[in-house]
């Protein structure tokens, strides 16, 4: 079960994702309903996850980070990804449009301001 802190800073960012609107890199918040003590979320399906699963999903096999990073063998989000819309691995222009979409993403964030 969630704190009260925890609830109230979910509360918080459900009025943010309310105020962003659509913007093709941000996930949209499509509904919520906090009846019941409970609150539950209706945001825009991603095919492939969250982008950092998708990232050590697609990372070359053998390749472990050091630090605070650490690869959890257990972490369902390091295992390969066997499906047929994932076979090929990321280039470098992947990454760099991943990146690039990433910060359209934070500039349109930061407008909203």
């Amino acid at each position: 079960d969630a704190t009260s802190e925890e609830i109230e800073n979910l509360l918080k960012e459900l009025s943010v994702m309310k105020m962003v609107g659509k913007h093709i890199n941000i996930i949209s918040l499509l509904g919520c309903c906090t009846q019941g003590g409970q609150v539950m979320l209706i945001v825009e399906y991603a095919k492939y996850g969250n982008l950092r699963d998708y990232l050590r999903r697609k990372r070359p096999p053998g390749h472990v980070l050091s630090g605070s990073f650490e690869q959890d063998e257990n972490d369902e989000s390091y295992k390969p990804d066997d499906s047929d819309d994932l076979i090929h691995s990321l280039s470098t222009i992947d990454l760099i449009l991943f990146c690039l979409h990433t910060a359209a993403g934070m500039e349109y964030l930061h407008s909203k301001k």
